[in-house]
This record gives C-alpha cells, structure tokens and sequence, in this order.
C-alpha cells in the first residue's frame, strides 16, 4: 500500500522510464473499471456517470465511453463544465460526447432512480480538506439515490491516505482502485465506504513498485502462521511454551485479568500466573483453575514472584489507583518483555519512557492520551499517531480500532483489515493482550507477536460473528474460534 505522494512517483517513473503517458493510464483506468462493470453487473443497461473536475472525472468519461461502444445506455452528470478540463481528461471528455454519450449538467433536483447503476467519479486520491458546497450536495444525493454505486480508484470525499471523512463521503458497493491499494482504503471512515475493493495496477511493470517500497501492508496470517505455528514436537513439556505473568485485577475489576490470562493459556503459553489485588482469587480459580492466581497485597514483591516469567502483561482491570501505580512503577523496571495495555497505558502516559522490549496496545482514546492530543486528531490521522507513538514510545505499537495498525519502526505498517462491529465490547481487548502474550510466551518475537495476535483476535470474531451474529457477542465467545484458527 502507498500514500498518494509514492502514488504520483510511480506515475512519473512510468512516464520517464516506460513512457506511459498519463492519457494511456487514463484509457486503461477506464478500461478497467467498464470491465468490472461488465463481470460484475453484465446485466446492467442504464449507467450514470456523476464526474467532478479532475481526472478521476478523466476516468469517469472513459467509462462512459466504453459502456456507450457496447450497447448501453448512458449518461453523465458533470459539476464542472468538462470543457475547462485539463488534459488529459478533456481529451477523454471528447472522446466521450463524439462517441454519443449524452452530457449533462448535475442539478440539485436531479432524480436518479431512473439507473441501475451509479459510477462515481467525482473526487480522485488527490482530495483533501474540505468539500465544496456542489461535492457535497452531488455525494449525498448518489447516497440518498439508494442504487448500485462504483468508486473509481477512491470514494469521493474520502481521504486516501488517512481513511478519513470530514463531512460526506460516496457510500460505494464496490471500489476500484488503480496502480497501487491506497493506505487510507483499509481502517477508519474507509470501512463504510469502500465496499469490494480490487487493484489494476494499469499494466505498470513490477520493477517500478520495488523501486518505491509500500508504506503499509495487508496482515499475512498464513505466512506468520506457518512460521511460528508449527505442530510442536512430540517430545514437549509446558517449559518449552513460556510463562505469562498477567498483573492487574484490582477490586471489582477481576474479569479484565481472567480474560486475558485464559486468552494466554488458550494461545498456547505453557503457563499462565494471574497477579491481582488481595481477596479477589476466587474469581480466576473457580472459573479458570488452570491458571495460577495469586494474591498480592504488596506490589514491590513482583520483583521477586517473576523472576521466571517469561513475559509481563499488565494494565487488564489494574486500575487508577495506587495499588495499580506501585504494580506499574515496579513492573516497568523489570527486563523480561511486555504487553502493555488498558490502565498500564493511562500511567505510562504520565511517564513517558521508552523501550524497545514492549507491545503497546491503545485504542483511540488510550492513543490520544498518550500523545496529548484528541481522540478525533488520532482517528484523522491513524498513520500519523502511530508513527509519533512508536517514534516517542518505542516498541510496537497496536492502534486498536476498525482497520487496526501495527508499527513497530522498522516495518511497514501493518493493517488488519479482519474483524466486525460485534467485538466493540468489553473485554475484548484483555483477550487481545492475553493472546499477544501467549505468543509471545511461545518465542514468537514482539511485532510478529502482535500481528499475529491481531489477526488471529480478529478472524475468531469473524469466525464468531458468523454463528452466533454480531449482536452479543462476548469477548471470551472467540476463544474457541482461536483454537480452531492455531491448530
């Protein structure tokens, strides 16, 4: 995946090197989009084509022009008057009206139930800040329209490098995006927009995007599965898997620490230890004996009671208060490696260190706190908060949310693009923390750890989702979907 900048230098190397011109990429941009419509929706014989001011509104004019050689019936609406165009997409545009598709200018009482098909083709990559008064009244008419709709290479009003929609943004079935996937196509607003989304790279030669390496990257489950998931030997004991420490259950919040620690032992840790607050045992014994639960009443012991953990896990229900404070304060001193997470977060926001031997797991609001900022400044920018987390944290990091991101400075960024609305629940990111500890419990080293936690976190949400729905769906529902996924 690559920002629009990375975009446009691959554009310029095709012109320079391979002497594409930006009217060739045009034609097959158009090409390809008629093309999907052809596979996907042959039925269709009436075709709108809303075209804004650029060359997305280039590629609009093509389409049109490709529908219109094989029989269909088409139109297109344009905000601008195609004849102030700048080529190549006015080369297009006469292309278009010489081949007879019928030009009109978009009215606000424009009706559209007369179409099978809208093609949106307003607003390109190169959209940013804010819509203007007549873009934003054409995208909440094709919205309102309730039809059929394609993007060309982006939603319109939908940032392309961010995810992100300020005020409106064409709600698409499908996305056809060209040259590269674009970043912002994968997390934030981009999830209810974008519909399908394909790729045409537009013939460009391979040489050409290894020149130019991606920003961001899809999650590959199976490769990171079949590295580090391998069917263990026979001869085994439970040393071999690693010994999860998991600090935090003050009182009243002891399901937070039983959800992780059962999600430790579920991935597969040899041993779990839950560290929580005096006189709250019962809660993990009862429920999950297999997990070794003590009480403490003095946090400065946990120097001692860890010396054989393998990895730490702090922050599920451990609290604002002091006996939360002394575990962090104690915790952070020590070398074996770390999740940390929930109000472990809140406290290192006020302490501001940085290690390398950690996985931080903030969702936007966590995020913001530790960064000074707002809730809606980090959704603005997923990319940017977690470059200057990692940059001012260390570690990994894991921006929790919808098209969750992974950085850990010397990767591209990873996107989980798995998952559904039904796990915006309690709990669900303690069994995220135990999963990601569990792994790496198991050796799987810190950014590989929390790739696969995240994925695997979120395919046993999907997994869930599809027997019992979305509604309702409770955090320890996914373990089982877990062990189907690692076994």
């Amino acid at each position: 995946m690559y920002t629009i900048n990375d975009i446009k230098r691959l554009e310029d190397l095709a012109a320079k090197q391979e002497h594409i011109s930006e009217l060739t990429l045009m034609q097959r941009a158009g090409d390809a989009a008629f093309n999907l419509l052809q596979t996907q929706y042959s039925q269709t014989q009436k075709i709108a084509v809303i075209c804004g001011s650029g060359n997305n509104a280039g590629d609009g004019y093509v389409v049109a022009t490709m529908a219109k050689k094989a029989g269909k019936s088409v139109i297109c609406f344009y905000l601008k008057d195609p004849l102030q165009l700048k080529e190549p997409a006015l080369t297009a545009f006469k292309i278009a009206q010489t081949t007879g598709v019928i030009m009109q200018p978009f009215k606000v009482d424009l009706n559209l139930e007369s179409y099978n098909i809208l093609i949106d083709a307003l607003l390109g990559t190169g959209f940013k800040g804010k819509l203007q008064q007549d873009f934003l009244l054409a995208i909440n008419i094709i919205n309102q329209a309730k039809k059929l709709i394609i993007s060309l290479d982006i939603p319109s009003g939908l940032s392309a490098d961010t995810g992100y929609v300020a005020e409106s943004a064409v709600k698409a079935h499908s996305t056809i995006t060209f040259i590269a996937l674009k970043q912002g196509l994968f997390t934030a607003d981009a999830l209810d927009h974008c519909g399908e989304i394909s790729l045409n790279n537009l013939e460009l030669p391979e040489d050409l995007f290894v020149k130019i390496p991606p920003t961001a990257v899809l999650i590959n489950f199976d490769q990171l599965k079949n590295k580090y998931l391998q069917p263990r030997k026979r001869n085994s004991h439970k040393g071999d898997y690693g010994h999860v420490a998991v600090i935090g259950g003050d009182a009243g919040m002891t399901g937070a620490i039983r959800m992780a620690s059962e999600a430790s032992a579920r991935v597969g840790a040899g041993l779990t230890s839950a560290y929580i607050h005096t006189d709250q045992l019962s809660i993990i014994t009862t429920a999950r004996p297999e997990v070794m639960a003590h009480s403490l009443s003095d946090p400065e012991r946990l120097t001692t009671m860890l010396d054989r953990a393998t990895v730490l896990a702090i922050g599920p229900g451990l609290g604002r208060h002091s006996w939360g404070e002394s575990c962090f304060n104690t915790i952070i001193k020590l070398d074996q490696p770390k999740v940390i997470d929930a109000d472990a977060l809140w406290f290192l926001a006020n302490n501001i260190l940085k290690s390398d031997q950690w996985v931080l797991t903030p969702h936007p609001t966590e995020a913001a706190r530790l960064l000074k900022i707002t809730t809606a400044e980090v959704q603005a920018d997923r990319f940017a908060a977690i470059m200057q987390l990692q940059k001012q944290y260390g570690g990994t990091i894991v921006l929790k949310g919808a098209g969750t991101l992974i950085y850990d400075g010397k990767h591209p960024i990873q996107i989980c693009t798995d998952g559904n609305p039904g796990m915006a629940s309690g709990g669900m990111g303690d069994v995220l923390t135990g999963l990601i500890a569990g792994l790496v419990a198991q050796h799987v080293p810190l950014f590989q750890a929390a790739c696969l936690g995240v994925n695997l976190h979120a395919r046993a949400g999907d997994l869930c989702a599809g027997v019992r729905g979305e509604r309702g769906m409770l955090a320890l529902d996914l373990l089982s979907y877990v062990g189907n996924l690692i076994n």
